[in-house]
């Protein structure tokens, strides 16, 4: 599978990933979450905070608004950088192969450009030649 749909196996893999983290990282945070309430500002008790926290975490951007507190919270936290760096550097590669030219069609646009310049070429002798008769 991995060979003939490269884009849409890591594409399901980061959502699935996004799920499970967010989830997993909701469970680690709460007791903290219920103990300190909304006043730390990190309410993981919403989804879309952890999933905002999981995204910026796997795609390495790091914003720093979201942080997990407790200790289980961080390791979690590290992993899910690791797994993401992991991910995303696939998605690179693939998208990487599949813009990539391969020898036939390096061939065909030789063949292409040669074309062209031949047809340009045509173009100024006969405008050289035209001008001087």
């Amino acid at each position: 599978m991995f060979q003939d749909y490269p884009m849409t196996l890591i594409v399901t893999v980061f959502f699935i990933s996004v799920s499970v983290f967010a989830f997993t990282l909701r469970i680690c945070e709460r007791p903290l979450n219920e103990l300190l309430g909304d006043a730390n500002g990190m309410d993981f008790e919403s989804l879309e905070n952890a999933i905002w926290c999981i995204v910026i975490t796997m795609t390495t951007v790091g914003y720093g608004d979201y942080f997990p507190r407790t200790l289980f919270g961080r390791m979690l936290d590290v992993l899910i950088a690791i797994w993401g760096i992991f991910i995303v550097s696939l998605m690179v590669v693939v998208l990487t192969n599949t813009l990539a030219m391969d020898s036939f069609e390096s061939r065909a646009l030789k063949v292409l450009l040669r074309l062209e310049c031949r047809k340009e070429l045509r173009s100024k002798a006969a405008y050289l030649l035209t001008g001087i008769a």
